[in-house]
């Protein structure tokens, strides 16, 4: 009596989950002796790329178990706190009533094994779960599992997978008791099962199929697995910050590349990453032969938060020439702070200069954080033209540097002007037109008495200030 395999095993590491107890070999033709990865790993590869941390996390996670025919995986009573791959062997699960062992299913390589109600539940098992062969299982703890819904999204598909065909299984199985007669059953079975295997490397492979009954035939047939794509890293990958892109490549042109977290990080067509918000992201990079064999390579991408910053001014609007102090305000601490444009600034680098406005300004403050990832404020001040100038009232041109000159503060705005200054009677001693604040007292060269002194300034024609100034000598 013939089996028929429902898919062809064609690439390296491809299998389907067998959901009865027939068992199922590979024999290779060839060793080429190549690590291979566990089998966990490759049986959830088959269900989507898993990233390169992913893998790394179940490496550090998985355990391996070795049985002996009649050993226990797990006692009625006690907790399963494991999920467990079949690598090897037979397992099933029995329970006890009237002193008599009673079989409720078996599972063979490529199935999980666990106790419903004490992985799922939580709870003390059922049943007994014994290795009726010598046997080898992967397991991952329930706390690992949850640990890779949160961090692996990835995970989510075939996780769900699995447990669907688990549980599909558990409903054959429970169908499968209650048919009464063995041949019929037998039909059941080999009319539902879908089997494939796993191979770890390329080449010829000779499949045997042998039933669990006396009177099941085996059947061979020699099968051609292809190789894997061999994919070399990807290049380009670093942190990057919200909003700004990074560009990826891999030395294999006609891959696809795919984001694990759209949420993080985008990647287009061409390998082009765009961070979107803080976190991680896997950007994997899928290759497909000619044979239709699939492999993948990925690699994380880091994408930083942006700084946050406001930017004011102490007043919106101010007489030309005059200064208010701009101010920045940053969520988090920051390395750097620039303002521009920096002209007329007490200091450009700092976050708080004061600023002297000469004109109608927009200021920018630009901060970079210890990541290097900048964030921009903007504030606009008004220059008012109100011809505000400030004479002082007293000067002292004795030579020693200090306030020897008669300065009208602010005057440089309004280079267009004229000053005259009279003495007591009312006659111009000194008249000079667009002055710069270099008056020191004298007039034809002779130096003019201790007095009070009085002066006249006009801007454009128009008187905007007069008053008295004092000589000191």
């Amino acid at each position: 009596m013939q089996l028929l395999l429902k898919q062809v095993l064609t690439c390296d590491h491809h299998f389907v989950q067998p959901f009865y107890p027939l068992l199922f070999m590979l024999k290779k033709h060839t060793q080429p002796g190549r690590k291979q990865h566990p089998f966990a790993i490759v049986l959830l590869s088959n269900f989507i790329p898993l990233s390169t941390d992913f893998k790394e996390f179940l490496l550090s996670k998985v355990k391996h178990h070795s049985f002996r025919k009649g050993d226990l995986l797990l006692k009625a009573g006690d907790k399963c706190g494991d999920m467990h791959f079949i690598k090897k062997g037979l397992f099933r699960g029995f329970m006890e009533e009237d002193g008599k062992e009673i079989t409720t299913w078996m599972s063979c390589e490529n199935e999980l094994v666990t106790s419903i109600s004490g992985y799922f539940g939580r709870q003390p098992s059922l049943e007994s779960i014994q290795a009726l062969e010598s046997g080898i299982t992967e397991s991952f703890s329930f706390k690992d599992i949850q640990y890779s819904f949160d961090h692996f999204p990835e995970f989510n598909l075939p996780y769900r997978k699995l447990v669907e065909q688990y549980m599909i299984s558990a409903e054959n199985r429970a169908f499968l008791a209650r048919i009464p007669n063995a041949r019929k059953r037998y039909a059941y079975v080999k009319n539902s099962t879908a089997n494939v295997l796993t191979a770890a490397d390329a080449g010829n492979y000779t499949v045997v199929v042998t039933g669990g009954c006396s009177n099941i035939t085996s059947d061979a047939s020699v099968w051609t697995v292809n190789p894997l794509p061999v994919i070399p890293a990807i290049t380009g990958a670093a942190p990057v910050c919200v909003g700004n892109t990074i560009q990826l490549a891999n030395a294999i042109a006609g891959g696809v590349w795919a984001s694990t977290n759209n949420a993080v990080a985008t990647v287009s067509t061409s390998g082009l990453v765009t961070a979107v918000n803080a976190g991680t992201a896997t950007i994997n990079y899928t290759v497909t032969s000619t044979a239709g064999c699939v492999s993948f390579t990925g690699t994380t991408v880091t994408v930083n938060a942006l700084p946050t910053v406001t930017a004011a001014a102490s007043s919106t609007s101010v007489s030309k020439g005059l200064t208010v102090q701009l101010l920045s305000t940053v969520g988090a601490p920051v390395s750097s702070y620039s303002w521009t444009p920096a002209a007329n600034l007490s200091g450009a680098t700092i976050a708080n200069p004061i600023a002297r406005v000469v004109d109608n300004t927009i200021y920018t403050v630009v901060v970079t954080n210890a990541l290097g990832c900048t964030a921009t404020a903007s504030t606009s001040v008004t220059a008012v033209e109100d011809l505000y100038v400030q004479p002082t009232n007293v000067f002292t041109p004795n030579g020693d540097g200090i306030n020897d000159r008669f300065v009208i503060k602010n005057l440089d705005q309004y280079p267009v002007n004229k000053l005259q200054v009279f003495d007591r009677t009312g006659k111009v001693l000194y008249e000079r037109n667009n002055y710069t604040n270099d008056w020191d007292g004298t007039v034809s060269g002779a130096l003019l008495t201790k007095d009070t002194y009085f002066y006249v300034l006009s801007v454009k024609g128009q008187i905007v200030k007069r008053g008295t100034i004092t000589l000191v000598r």
